[in-house]
């Protein structure tokens, strides 16, 4: 990941901001584990930020502010406690019959019951055991929290991926088509024969007609792709995600199919509708159409699916 990207360079300044107080708790209260484990995850995720893994980085830093909670002061554990307390009230985030919820909302009340919880700690009880209680009940809290957090980062990061394997297969394909649309302006290609065969007569078109036409339909596929994963929603959850990935590596040969049925049935007068106005395009403007055709097919498959069916149950 390039230093510049203002993700890595706001995660880097969270891992200052994460070091600077572990050097505070240093001078006063250095041996404890906490401490020592804080630290180590942090250099960890400083690490993992260097070899490019920022959203294993995160998770890792994540846990390392946790750790961090042991040694922060009464306020500032009731402040901690009070915000989440507030966070979950969002029910956008955090639906009331969600685990997670109901999970905080739990902890939240045996952290209130424990005597030596939040509000003991704060009238400055020190005996350690029920001091430690309340704290690792406010960890745990915190983690639950940062649970969703982790799932949303894990998830941006497959749709990045999927976005990233999208945009290759589309610059590919983009070349392909500039190629096959300056042949077919130079060579004819055949492509102005699927007009003259548009009846009931043979198609002899040429192959590399077909497979302009295929590579049509597999860039409106990854167009639509790319737009279904701009308004994919967070709360999807990780399985389901991880399988739409390969549904989204297959939209393009889906999209390619799509715009050859979109073209058979149009040759075969399955649309007599769209065959009306195929009559009326001159010759010297057929393939463009046959080319725009095909994206529109790839780019809604769905469509072409119902039109070809209700085109086959009218003629019955």
């Amino acid at each position: 990941m390039s230093h510049f990207s203002a993700r890595y360079q706001r995660f880097q300044c969270e891992i200052v901001k994460t070091c600077d107080e572990i050097e505070a708790f240093e001078r006063t209260r250095k041996d404890e584990p906490w401490l020592s484990e804080s630290k180590n995850l942090t250099e960890t995720a400083q690490a993992a930020l260097y070899a490019g893994a920022i959203d294993g980085a995160w998770a890792l830093l994540e846990t390392a502010r946790r750790k961090l909670v042991y040694g922060k002061k009464p306020s500032e554990c009731r402040a901690i406690a009070h915000s989440v307390e507030m966070e979950i009230t969002d029910k956008e985030k955090f639906p009331k019959d969600h685990w997670r919820t109901q999970a905080i909302e739990r902890h939240l009340r045996e952290l209130k019951s424990i005597k030596a919880g939040l509000a003991c700690i704060i009238l400055s009880l020190r005996r350690s055991s029920e001091i430690s209680a309340g704290y690792s009940k406010l960890e745990e809290i915190l983690t639950v929290r940062d649970d969703r957090l982790n799932n949303i980062y894990y998830k941006d990061a497959m749709t990045r991926e999927q976005v990233f394997r999208l945009l290759i297969v589309l610059a590919i394909l983009a070349v392909a088509a500039i190629f096959l649309v300056t042949v077919a302006i130079y060579d004819i290609m055949g492509v102005l024969n699927l007009k003259e065969n548009s009846n009931k007569a043979p198609v002899t078109a040429r192959l590399t007609s077909f497979i302009s036409i295929a590579v049509f339909g597999a860039i409106g596929a990854t167009f639509s792709a790319l737009t279904d994963l701009a308004g994919s929603k967070a709360e999807t959850r990780i399985p389901k995600h991880a399988w739409s990935t390969w549904i989204t590596i297959m939209r393009p040969v889906i999209g390619a199919v799509s715009a050859l049925i979109a073209t058979f049935a149009l040759l075969g007068g399955i649309l007599p509708a769209l065959s009306k106005t195929v009559s009326t395009i001159p010759e010297t403007e057929f393939a463009y159409f046959v080319w725009m055709l095909s994206f529109a097919a790839g780019f809604s498959e769905r469509l072409v699916i119902q039109a070809v069916s209700a085109a086959a149950k009218s003629k019955e």
